[in-house]
């Protein structure tokens, strides 16, 4: 029996993935385990990568089943939608930008309005109920719980 590799860009990404993986297991057999209930230090790479490798296998192997790939055939290519992409990205970058001068609070309205702007259908109730219950939540874990070293509001 012969298989016949139908899509190699999921080979390669698998092989890609199942070698990090394999790497990652290679390196971390230094490190203590442990167990589940007193975790060593190579405790977290050891379940990662091998979540890693077996990802890369079930991936690679998904390049032998199936149809053949796109290329070359009458079908055409599903297209990246950039505004979303765009936008989405952005909030991001201007969440990171916004933090530390504007507060929490300002920053997290604005990267929700900016990432939904980047949807289809911007209701802006729906928006704003969002944006309250992000912000009250961000304000009630990152400052209060966690005490980190943020400010809601700008000084």
């Amino acid at each position: 029996m012969r298989l016949r590799v139908r899509n190699s860009k999921n080979l390669l990404a698998g092989l890609i993935f199942a070698g990090f993986g394999a790497t990652g297991l290679l390196v971390g057999q230094r490190y203590a385990v442990g167990t589940a209930f007193r975790m060593g230090p190579g405790y977290v790479p050891l379940v990662v990568n091998a979540g890693l490798l077996l990802l890369g296998l079930c991936v690679a192997g998904t390049s032998f089943a199936g149809r053949a790939s796109l290329a070359g055939s009458d079908e055409t290519r599903p297209s990246i939608a950039m505004r979303p992409l765009v936008l989405v990205l952005g909030a991001v970058v201007l969440f990171a930008l916004m933090v530390r001068p504007l507060g929490l609070v300002p920053a997290t309205v604005a990267l929700v309005v900016v990432a939904r702007l980047g949807g289809f259908d911007f209701k802006l109730r729906e928006v704003a109920l969002l944006c309250l219950v992000l912000a009250g939540g961000a304000v009630l874990v990152f400052i209060h719980g966690l005490g980190l070293p943020l400010t809601p509001w700008p000084d």
